[in-house]
């Protein structure tokens, strides 16, 4: 089938209801608005009674946990776009013949979206102003710990050698560690980094379980900025962090926050991209 036509049969066959509580859907809602498709945010929807049509698409936000209050939003026979869903309510889904799809379950979005949040990460940096003061203060560029070589891992190690600062990686897996060295040459299996912690200026953690306790955070640098971009509790001892005085901030939904447009651009791409290959 031509693909103008695929993408004329997407416009008249679906109805999308999407979260707008994130920035990024909101721009979402507006771009498919603006190109011709049937769009409602769930406000509208509610005032509608749920009565829209059968081939309804909700699109929720990545960091929304889709709960029991959307389960009696949602009608059955639909799609459903998302990140986090309780497991109780997908199971209910289900059962009333929806098809649950994860927006991230797709390598390009994700690698893009990574990309994004390291851009953002960066830019956070450099507006630091501690971090400015240790910069105006040392010779040398300044020096960066990457902790976890993933995607948002190995995006942040480009982005910040782009910058010009000096930076290392900490991986556990081989693999990571290996592609990593195309950028790099201070590159440590994981663990093996604590030996250089108290000689950092950043360190970015990507590891979503607690990397940084109380042990690693004690040897740091006082005017060492840490950057958590960990999902979920992140994978900093916090608490501990503030005892010591230490400048740390748990940086979540960088795409969503810095760089809405693109983001949005993305789920569009994917959603769209998915409902073409049922």
């Amino acid at each position: 089938m031509d693909a103008s036509l695929t993408f004329k049969l997407i416009k008249t066959s679906y109805t999308f209801v999407i979260d707008t509580a994130d920035m990024r859907n909101v721009y979402l809602h507006n771009l498919l608005k603006s190109e011709g498709f049937n769009v409602f945010t769930f406000e509208s929807y509610v005032k509608l009674q749920y009565k829209v049509s059968k081939n309804t698409v909700y699109i929720f936000a990545p960091a929304c946990r889709v709960d029991a209050i959307h389960l009696s939003m949602i009608v059955p026979d639909a799609i459903v776009f998302c990140v986090n869903i309780e497991p109780k309510v997908a199971k209910n889904l289900v059962q009333k013949k929806v098809r649950i799809i994860d927006l991230f379950d797709d390598e390009k979005m994700v690698v893009e979206n990574a990309m994004l949040t390291a851009l953002g990460a960066w830019n956070i940096m450099r507006k630091d102003p501690l971090l400015n003061v240790v910069s105006l203060q040392k010779k040398a560029p300044l020096s960066a710990l990457i902790l976890g070589g993933g995607r948002v891992g190995y995006a942040m190690l480009r982005v910040l050698v782009d910058a010009g600062l000096q930076v290392s990686i900490s991986s556990k897996e081989p693999q990571e560690r290996l592609r990593a060295q195309a950028f790099c040459s201070d590159v440590y299996p994981f663990g093996k980094h604590e030996k250089v912690l108290n000689s950092i200026d950043v360190i970015v953690n990507t590891v979503p379980s607690k990397v940084l306790g109380e042990a690693q955070l004690q040897v740091v640098k006082k005017d060492v900025l840490i950057l958590d971009l960990a999902s979920g509790v992140g994978g900093v001892d916090f608490d501990m962090a503030k005892k010591l005085g230490l400048n740390v901030l748990h940086a979540l939904g960088i795409p969503g926050k810095q760089f809405p447009e693109q983001a949005a651009e993305l789920i569009k791409n994917r959603v769209l991209g998915t409902l073409l290959k049922l």
